[in-house]
């Protein structure tokens, strides 16, 4: 350890500061690079287990569609067609328009 102290102590401070700016140009890149890499993994794993979570989604609701359940038929119909059986009445609640009042 000693050894190491004295080396440094002789070391001129232009040649110290030669030698820091080339280890820095060195492995700056490369440590930016990781460093953006890791969060960029990160982000895509998120991605990809969102992505898995719908699909686990939208399959089983295939599955209903090619099962041919009666009762998630009706409500798919019902909610995203506008569709309803025959002799009812279909009742649309609308909100008034407010004026503006000055």
């Amino acid at each position: 350890m000693e050894n190491i102290v004295k080396f440094i102590k002789k070391i001129k401070p232009a040649h110290l500061i030669l030698a820091l700016m080339v280890l820095f140009i060195l492995f700056n890149g490369s440590l930016y690079n990781w460093i953006y890499n890791k969060v960029e993994i990160h982000k895509l794993t998120k991605r990809n287990e969102e992505a898995d979570k719908e699909f686990a989604v939208l399959n089983a609701q295939l599955e209903k569609l090619e099962k041919g359940d009666a009762e998630y038929l009706e409500t798919v119909a019902r909610k995203k067609y506008n569709l309803s059986k025959p002799g009812e009445i279909e009742v649309r609640l609308v909100r008034p328009k407010q004026e503006n009042k000055k």
